[in-house]
């Protein structure tokens, strides 16, 4: 299991690094080069797509060791990715139900989101990545 939270991690920072190069692509075109937002979110989307694919990748590689097929790969970034997007949202909307302070929300929401990134991470990598081809210790 611990492969597997190393692996997230690695991921992880792919994220970290893609949204401070996406805040700072995006200051600079607005503040200093006047170019619309809607013209830079259009160029920062397959910039986004080509790194997160990256970095997943990468970090089966550097922590699993494994360079699986390309089908199972793209399978499982998209499975990973959707999971994700969809799970944390649908959890953030059940307990805003419960929560009336935005403060602890907030601080819920992040935890909230971890714990759905690794979840989901775990899973495309078992169930799909690495289905019966490699066993991790």
């Amino acid at each position: 299991m611990s492969k597997y939270l190393q692996g997230a991690a690695f991921y992880l920072f792919f994220y970290l690094f893609l949204g401070l190069l996406n805040s700072a692509i995006m200051y600079v075109g607005v503040k200093f080069l006047h170019i619309t937002p809607t013209i830079i979110l259009a160029l920062l989307i397959f910039l986004t797509v080509f790194v997160l694919f990256f970095g997943f990748k990468k970090s089966i590689e550097v922590v699993f060791g494994f360079i699986p097929s390309n089908n199972r790969l793209i399978l499982g970034w998209v499975v990973q990715f959707v999971s994700f997007i969809v799970l944390a949202s649908t959890v953030e909307v059940f307990f805003s139900r419960f929560i009336s302070s935005v403060k602890l929300f907030q601080v819920l929401s992040v935890f909230i989101n971890f714990s759905v990134f690794f979840f989901t991470y775990w899973l495309s990598i078992k169930a799909i990545v690495l289905r019966g081809d490699f066993e991790v210790r």
